[in-house]
């Protein structure tokens, strides 16, 4: 059985929606990322991954857990707050997103909300358990998971096209 959460599920995000939808407007900010991600790898040869692998088994994740998630959502990122802290996450979904954005109250509802769908590792079932965090990991956790979700600025997207 693997420890980390691979299911996607929807029902909570939608019955939040479902009740709150007439009293709720999108939130249209811009999103400014920045924040870097270091994916888990398949080449062996990555020199970090050796360490992030042992200390997420010290944590209970396995290399088999990982590769179950990414089974599951196609890619699965680590960032490494600190030696003792990894994150574990993956992309959102566009259905995802856009529920959320309907859902979020003010930014740090949608910064929650979005950690709550793409954190794997740890889980944050409420507010009040990311707020036992350290005090800056909400928003920039969310950022970096809206960074793999293919949330860039259009600076980056032009830097990375190619006439061919």
């Amino acid at each position: 059985m693997s420890n980390l959460d691979t299911t996607v599920d929807m029902s909570e995000l939608e019955a939040e929606l479902a009740l709150r939808k007439q009293e709720l407007e999108a939130v249209e900010e811009p999103v400014e990322e920045d924040g870097d991600a270091v994916e888990i790898e398949e080449d062996p040869t990555n020199p970090f991954r050796a360490d992030i692998l042992k200390t997420l088994e010290a944590q209970g994740i396995t290399e088999a857990d990982l590769d179950a998630a990414k089974g599951t959502f196609g890619k699965v990122f680590s960032f490494p707050w600190s030696e003792e802290k990894i994150y574990i996450f993956r992309p959102l979904y566009r259905k995802e997103w856009n529920t959320i954005r309907e859902l979020a109250e003010n930014n740090e509802h949608l910064n929650y909300l979005v950690i709550r769908q793409g954190c794997l590792h740890p889980k944050f079932s409420s507010i009040a358990a990311l707020e036992e965090d350290i005090a800056g990991i909400q928003d920039i956790l969310s950022e970096v998971i809206l960074r793999s979700s293919g949330f860039i600025s259009l600076e980056e997207a032009m830097a990375t096209i190619q006439e061919l």
